[in-house]
């Protein structure tokens, strides 16, 4: 779904709330912001982007998730099928069941 220059991808009704990525949709402006709620190391996640974004940090802190958001939200919109609201397995990342992307595994 598309809410002005925001894309969100996601389901309310148990555990991911929404990832979203803010960008400029009209041009071919870089996305700005990467958000996400209950998405795999994170509750809550928004990482602003520039140009050129450099990720630090201990191994499993979430910094595949914050690229993996991006890849599921493209291979979602890149979906033939505009009922499935997360495409999990996809061109660009194979995450296995909704169960296992949830925060904390709690659906």
């Amino acid at each position: 779904m598309r809410e002005g220059n925001q894309v969100i991808i996601g389901n309310s009704a148990a555990g991911l709330s929404a990832i979203s990525a803010i960008s400029n949709i009209s041009s071919s402006c870089p996305i700005s912001v990467v958000s996400a709620e209950n998405y795999r190391a994170f509750e809550a996640l928004d990482v602003p982007l520039t140009k050129i974004n450099l990720f630090f940090g201990s191994n499993n802190s979430g910094k595949s998730a914050i690229l993996s958001a991006l890849s599921l939200l493209s291979q979602t919109l890149d979906s033939a099928d505009r009922e499935v609201a997360l495409l999990l397995n996809g061109k660009f990342e194979d995450l296995g069941t909704y169960e296992d992307i949830v925060y904390g595994n709690d659906t």
